[in-house]
């Protein structure tokens, strides 16, 4: 079987199970390292890929490719984000949005007071509402397009890939299918909600793939 190792955020490899153990013994390697093995869907820590037994001696980091290791071209290079992360990022994203109508929604409600109402104010709190949360959506789709990443994303370290060569997917894919039309999806009454259920439990496969990223 041969074994793929994760450095730096690339793959490195392939290993022979004799040279992994030859590697964690010599203390280049931990236990823990991200590794990737023939009939394996995503990057595991070693110790889940093969039985390493006693516990080797203390772990000295050293590069695999100085080590003469070399990148393969015919398995992912990238690590897989993490679904905390994941979630985490989805929530800021959304605190982002209430944060960009928050202010004018309050310039509304003190403007349409019953018995001091105040259309200017209440006009003024719309306007305001418009600008950030219109400015925020453009900000966030440029980045996706861009980047493949959104404010959060970028935050926190992530983003988003084309799943077959891991290139930017760019604006039909980043934001219009991923984003706009999965949002209209959700919001058809009754199935809307069955969807975003399936939608977020899709995570939990191998590839931690949701519907939306398929």
């Amino acid at each position: 079987m041969n074994i793929h190792l994760e450095e730096n955020g690339q793959a490195v490899g392939p290993y022979s199970q004799e040279q992994v153990r030859a590697m964690l013994a010599s203390g280049q390697i931990s236990a823990s390292a991200l590794a990737w093995a023939e009939g394996t869907s995503e990057w595991r820590p070693l110790n889940q890929i093969i039985p390493l037994g006693a516990p080797p001696p203390s772990y000295q980091p050293m590069s695999l490719a100085a080590a003469g290791a070399y990148r393969p071209a015919n398995i992912s290079t990238t690590v897989l984000a993490d679904r905390g992360t994941r979630f985490g990022a989805f929530l800021l994203d959304r605190l982002l949005m209430v944060l960009s109508i928050a202010p004018g929604f309050v310039m509304i409600i003190m403007g349409g007071d019953k018995e001091h109402p105040d259309k200017v104010l209440a006009g003024c709190g719309v306007l305001l509402i418009a600008i950030l949360f219109l400015t925020l959506m453009a900000v966030q789709i440029s980045m996706l397009t861009t980047r493949g990443q959104s404010i959060a994303k970028r935050v926190v370290g992530i983003k988003i890939v084309k799943f077959s060569d891991e290139s930017n997917p760019g604006f039909v894919k980043a934001f219009f299918l991923r984003g706009f039309l999965v949002g209209l999806m959700s919001s058809v009454p009754s199935l809307g909600s069955i969807f975003r259920i399936v939608d977020a439990c899709f995570i939990f496969r191998d590839d931690r793939r949701c519907l939306h990223d398929l």
